[in-house]
């Protein structure tokens, strides 16, 4: 004779009918761990790095301020006017900046007060800026290299313009001190964040001194990093309403320029709460996501003038009006050199943009099981 289930089923309470499954269960609170001596230097070493992120912060938002101030028309009081003429920044770049820059300082101190607590969410979201910020650093530096390589910066020692806000640049002791500060600003600082908060012990520590489930821990590090790579990319979509926005050639203005970019944003935003929850659409969503995306910069690669960005930000060394070259045609030479870093330029961006496509296929391939769902055994009455 089989005896009847227990009213409530296994867990439940006395009087109290099942519980339904996707109810909370007893682990988001998890029971406190005993402490250990290790957290007293682990809690030492988020202070110290709480204290470098409010540091970072305070940088960012006291650029955020300046940046402001450019838009606002405050140029000639804080003595850079002639920069911002002379690199052609509109006012509407400027306060992007300005606003781009304030949402960083606010993370950064948000993490360096989260990691004063401290709380178990820091970790997560420093791993995933560092890397970020690591990847932009070598994007950045490759980018300069690039440009002393092909004479821009060697152009520029050889007879730099005293006049020119730019011209200190063409110093080579100047050449070489701005690569060792962004050495360490975008390379150094970001590798001891990654190196110091990726460790398990502190993973431990945290756990034991916050012993609260957290937001960031309702789904795995790589699907949560994936995440928030959409979001950034959602609020990124954001400065570029007013256009103007390249696409295959054209360029959107206006109202063509405000839809399209609003259906990014939105998608970027859906996807973003659907990877979160592990749905298999937000999956596959990201995915398509990436081969357009993938699609849009190589063709934008071959369309980019890196002659007229270099000349904007007057890095080559054009001629100055009245100076003239002794015998043959100066024109005819600078435009030959004009279409041949146009064309090098094109090759090696869309090359890049292809590789950067084919590595987030990969990386995405390689979270495909985190949304799979499993089936569930058929219950049998």
């Amino acid at each position: 004779m089989t005896l009847p289930p227990e009213r409530g089923g296994r867990g439940a309470a006395p009087g109290q009918g099942p519980a339904p499954a996707n109810a909370p269960s007893a682990a988001s609170v998890e029971a406190p761990l005993a402490p250990r001596a290790s957290d007293r230097r682990a809690r030492a070493g988020l202070i110290v790095f709480g204290l470098l992120e409010i540091f970072a912060g305070g940088f960012l938002g006291i650029s955020a301020l300046a940046l402001a101030a450019l838009s606002l028309g405050a140029g000639g009081a804080l003595g850079m006017d002639t920069l911002a003429g002379s690199s052609g920044l509109a006012t509407g770049k400027l306060g992007t900046a300005a606003a781009l820059y304030a949402g960083l300082a606010a993370l950064f101190v948000s993490l360096g007060i989260g990691s004063f607590l401290p709380r178990r969410w820091v970790r997560p979201l420093v791993l995933y800026v560092a890397s970020l910020w690591i990847l932009a650093g070598f994007l950045l530096l490759t980018v300069v290299a690039g440009i002393a390589a092909t004479g821009g910066l060697s152009s520029a020692t050889a007879d730099p313009d005293v006049d020119s806000p730019l011209g200190g640049l063409g110093s080579t002791a100047i050449v070489v001190l701005l690569g060792g500060v962004l050495l360490a600003l975008y390379i150094v600082f970001p590798a001891a964040l990654l190196w110091f908060h990726r460790r398990r012990a502190l993973k431990e520590a945290l756990e034991r001194l916050d012993p609260v489930t957290r937001w960031t821990d309702r789904c795995p590090a790589p699907v949560l990093s994936l995440a928030l790579s959409l979001a950034i990319s959602a609020f990124l979509c954001l400065p570029f309403v007013r256009g103007p926005v390249p696409l295959f050639g054209w360029t959107l203005t206006g109202a063509a320029a405000a839809i399209v970019t609003l259906i990014a944003a939105v998608a970027f935003a859906a996807l973003a709460v659907a990877t979160y929850r592990l749905s298999p659409a937000g999956w596959w969503g990201s995915l398509a996501a990436v081969v357009v995306l993938t699609i849009v910069s190589v063709d934008m690669s071959f369309r980019f003038d890196a002659s007229a960005l270099a000349a904007d930000f007057s890095i080559a060394a054009a001629a100055e009006p009245g100076v003239a070259a002794a015998g043959g045609s100066p024109d005819a030479a600078a435009a030959a050199a004009s279409a041949a870093v146009t064309n090098a330029s094109g090759w090696l961006l869309g090359a890049g943009s292809l590789l950067f496509g084919i590595v987030c296929l990969i990386a995405l391939m390689r979270l495909r099981r985190y949304f799979i769902e499993v089936p569930q055994a058929p219950e049998w009455v």
